[in-house]
């Protein structure tokens, strides 16, 4: 995977800001603990953060308009199938 903040200077960008200047929740809104269901599973060890309008139980889905934020009750279907097989929710992107 190639990020375009690696490659910014290179780019000739100066309006780019390096990473460590954006705020934290410019970039995942972090599970804290991450979320887990199975400690095996096929998929054990492995990380994954959801976009902001797949639904997280306890966790606001927004889509990014906080105009239509809610808490859902139960994880989409995805986020549960992962969960299922052992990978860890790190947060929503």
């Amino acid at each position: 995977m190639v990020r375009i903040l690696d490659h910014a200077p290179a780019l000739g960008e100066p309006q780019l800001r390096a990473e460590s200047d954006l705020a934290p929740q410019a970039w995942i809104s972090r599970c804290d603990p991450p979320l887990r269901t199975h400690a095996d599973g096929p998929l054990a060890g492995l990380s994954f953060a959801v976009k902001d309008n797949m639904n997280v139980a306890g966790m606001a889905t927004t889509a990014g308009c906080p105009a239509f934020a809610f808490t859902p009750d139960e994880h989409a279907v995805v986020v549960h199938k992962l969960l299922a097989a052992g990978a860890t929710l790190v947060g929503k992107t």
